[in-house]
């Protein structure tokens, strides 16, 4: 419930500040790159440790390969099936949780509460955010056959040296400085990696998708989109202008419902206002800084 959410960022909130006592300046870098607040919403990451009786998100930020039992595969098809089906079942847990707490909240406070809250949040869509995601589509697709895709896309050459920082950042704690897996260097060969496995998935899948429509019947999920079930955005629209991508998404996902009304528009404009989620700072970095150069990062396939 909303009390048990509070307390658990409470309890995230005082490791973070730990954090920042044993590594000075740390959380501060990390800031550049990723805001970090733990009673916001953030990637789904960190669900699935519990479904799958290991750390999943610590082994895939900061162990580097060389140090993963040979045996035990992070990524893989298989998983992926089984993250889902986990995130599934967590998922029809908080509906049910949701429900209870919304009808005992109705008959304590009555009428006040129903001004306010008119509906259980339950039936609301998820909105799930992870690149990772895209590695996996057919996998996704399998455990949520109705889900809507939204793609925001950027160069993930753009991307390379962030995400090269982030992981020698989440590394640095935890190793010995100038042992295996910590160089920029390696984190470098590992972040084109990575990426390459995201972007390969989303056009393999998109691929796949196209054919179908060609040989059978159209694809929801087919490039170019105008269903109900997929929608692309450029990245750089989306950051410029929130309200009108959303906006955007909604009038393509649900064409038979009303566009949001003048006052809906201004209170989530004032609603971002007063929520800025801008990074904090400014830490130049570039691919030479991880030993890679503009050829490392073309991705052509993506790209084209």
């Amino acid at each position: 419930d909303n009390s048990g959410r509070a307390q658990k960022a409470a309890e995230a909130n005082g490791l973070l500040t730990t954090m920042k006592w044993i590594y000075p300046g740390l959380m501060e870098c990390l800031e550049t790159m990723h805001g970090f607040r733990p009673s916001e919403a953030d990637e789904d990451l960190g669900w699935y440790d519990s479904g799958l009786g290991h750390f999943y998100m610590d082994p895939l930020m900061k162990l580097y390969p060389v140090y993963r039992k040979k045996e035990e595969t992070i990524e893989s098809k298989e998983v992926a099936r089984y993250r889902y089906a986990w995130l599934a079942m967590i998922i029809k847990i908080y509906q049910y949780t949701d429900d209870v707490e919304w009808n005992a909240r109705k008959q304590r406070e009555g009428r006040a509460f129903l001004r306010q809250h008119a509906h259980s949040t339950s039936k609301l869509p998820w909105l799930m955010k992870d690149p990772n995601h895209s590695a996996y589509l057919p996998e996704l697709l399998e455990q949520f056959p109705d889900a809507k895709l939204i793609f925001t896309h950027r160069n993930p050459g753009e991307v390379v040296p962030s995400l090269a920082k982030l992981f020698v950042m989440f590394t640095s704690p935890d190793f010995i400085p100038g042992s295996e897996g910590t160089s920029a260097k390696e984190w470098g060969e590992e972040t084109l990696k990575r990426m390459d496995h995201y972007s390969s998935g989303l056009v393999d899948f998109t691929k796949d998708q196209n054919n179908n429509s060609n040989n059978e019947k159209s694809s929801p999920y087919s490039f170019p989109s105008t269903s109900t079930s997929r929608i692309d955005l450029s990245f750089v629209d989306v950051r410029w202008n929130v309200p009108g991508a959303i906006e955007t998404i909604y009038k393509q996902f649900y064409p038979d419902q009303p566009h949001p009304s003048n006052m809906a528009k201004r209170a989530f404009k004032t609603y971002l206002e007063q929520n800025e989620r801008e990074k904090h700072g400014n830490q130049r970095r570039s691919l030479e800084d991880f030993h890679l150069t503009k050829g490392d990062v073309v991705f052509r396939d993506y790209n084209e």
